[in-house]
């Protein structure tokens, strides 16, 4: 599924609670770092590529086969991110957010 009448799926995008609160901390500690630009940016980038393709981002883990999902992980630098592809709906979820470069090894 990545096309409907010639235009490419935009999946929506969930974060769960505490991959929300992770995403929160680190964008805190990055701007208190004088890095946040650089952490929003990939973000950005995180989010985007989710949007558009998110079958061919990173790398696949495993499958949640009762909720139809197949958990990947990637790296867009310096963001360490899991996520779900739903199966047959154009939904990702994002489940889990590190800050590879946090000086303060969080």
């Amino acid at each position: 599924m990545s096309e409907r009448n010639g235009n490419p799926y935009i999946f929506r995008l969930g974060t769960t609670g505490p991959a929300e609160t992770e995403l929160l901390d680190i964008v805190s500690r990055a701007i208190s770092a004088g890095v946040g630009p650089t952490v929003i940016q990939a973000m950005r980038e995180v989010r985007e590529r989710l949007r558009i393709n998110p079958r061919e981002f990173g790398e696949p883990m495993y499958r949640l086969r009762a909720m139809r999902m197949l958990m990947r992980h990637a790296i867009v630098n310096p963001l360490y991110i899991e996520f779900g592809v739903h199966d047959d709906e154009p939904v990702v979820v994002i489940r889990r957010v590190r800050w590879l470069a946090d000086p303060a090894g969080g």
